[in-house]
């Protein structure tokens, strides 16, 4: 009736973009980590329907909270 998730992912993106000329030049790539963790309630278990809790930490502060209902995979 209650599951779990704890999730990680890394993501390369550029340090510096500069426009210059209509051209796009980058200062090579930072990877920027980041975490987090979740629940998945079974309201109802005949149709196996989810209710995922996710929330979030990366780089810089950021953090954020997801909802979503219904099966993802």
């Amino acid at each position: 009736m209650l599951g779990g998730v704890v999730f990680g992912n890394a993501q390369t993106v550029p340090e510096n973009l500069h426009l210059a000329s209509g051209t796009l030049a980058t200062q090579p790539d930072q990877v920027v980590p980041a975490a987090g963790e979740g629940l998945r309630p079974n309201p109802n278990k005949v149709p196996r329907t989810n209710l995922s809790i996710d929330y979030g930490l990366g780089a810089d502060g950021a953090c954020g909270v997801a909802f979503n209902l219904g099966n993802v995979f």
